[in-house]
């Protein structure tokens, strides 16, 4: 009897061991040629695109800095989630493959929580006007907001760190799944039920506004810095459906992998388009990067300058 119970703890054993001992498959091994091309073309070029965006953005001087600091933030975790599964395609030992996807979600959820931030700061600034101006200062909101994304890096890091210490691979991967799941399920719809009741309300303010002052600008004219955050929060909301619809009626990982880094990279780089396109001063900067390379484009600097700044000119002081 002590025997055979000796056998079987010896056959758990075994398994165990042989269970831990297999490694993970590398999913971005099963890429074929003609498919890893075009996608680690679209990445580079979104990073590049975004990188550049980010300059732009930080070297215009019209731009509220809270609204430039919070924007620098969600494209700063568009380029981290980018960059991350870019790099991910790249890296064949199947280990550092999964570590890199975790910290590539990780970005990826930073951006969700730093739209919410986004939506919430604008809030302030309508329904309380004169308390924004006296006490919500640039330094107090940096502060509050480095904060709230070191608690949840460190939120992320320990709660995926415990799967690597705790368990075996095989368990672990499961662990992982499961936490990725976990975060997501918390971080996204709370994102957007907190953003969206935000906007929501701004709205009401801006029309309650327009209703009083008939000859005032546009919505979209008079109220630009909060349509770009509206903008970039629509960008989520259809990202986030698109991936709950993939994830109900997809059932392979590798396919879903595929479509998971395909929609985060063309999330980042709409991002970057809303930004430099949108506001005049950051196409303005664009430009004069580009008129490094190309100096025919000084002449049209100096036209950009003139509508943006309402220079006074010779023709028009006439």
């Amino acid at each position: 009897m002590i025997e055979d119970r000796r056998n079987v703890n010896s056959l758990k054993m075994d398994n165990y061991t042989e269970a831990c001992a297999t490694e993970p498959p590398n999913l971005d091994l099963m890429l074929i040629v003609y498919v890893r091309i075009p996608i680690m073309t679209l990445s580079t070029l979104t990073l590049l695109f975004t990188a550049i965006s980010m300059i732009v953005l930080n070297r215009t001087r019209h731009t509220p800095k809270t609204a430039r600091f919070l924007a620098s933030g969600l494209l700063f975790f568009d380029l981290g989630t980018t960059l991350t599964f870019t790099v991910r395609k790249l890296v064949t030992n199947p280990d550092i493959n999964r570590y890199l996807n975790i910290f590539g979600v990780g970005w990826s959820l930073l951006a969700y929580l730093n739209i919410g931030v986004m939506c919430v700061e604008r809030l302030l600034v309508f329904q309380w006007p004169n308390f924004y101006l006296r006490s919500v200062t640039f330094q107090k909101v940096r502060i509050v907001c480095l904060c709230l994304w070191l608690t949840f890096f460190l939120a992320w890091v320990l709660s995926t760190g415990r799967c690597l210490f705790v368990y075996c691979t095989d368990a672990a991967d499961q662990c992982f799944n499961d936490t990725i799941v976990l975060f997501i399920m918390v971080v996204c719809p709370t994102s957007v039920f907190v953003s969206s009741t935000c906007l929501m309300k701004i709205a009401t303010l801006i029309k309650k506004q327009q209703a009083k002052f008939q000859n005032s600008p546009s919505a979209i004219k008079n109220h630009k810095s909060t349509f770009v955050v509206f903008l970039c929060f629509l960008n989520y909301v259809v990202t986030s459906l698109i991936y709950s619809i993939m994830a109900s009626t997809v059932k392979s990982n590798f396919q879903r992998r595929i479509y998971m880094d395909g929609l985060m990279t063309i999330n980042a780089l709409l991002d970057s388009c809303v930004y430099v396109l949108w506001y005049k001063e950051c196409r303005l900067e664009l430009v004069k990067i580009l008129a490094k390379a190309i100096p025919s484009l000084n002449s049209r600097i100096e036209k950009m300058k003139i509508s943006i700044f309402d220079i006074p000119t010779a023709s028009n002081s006439a």
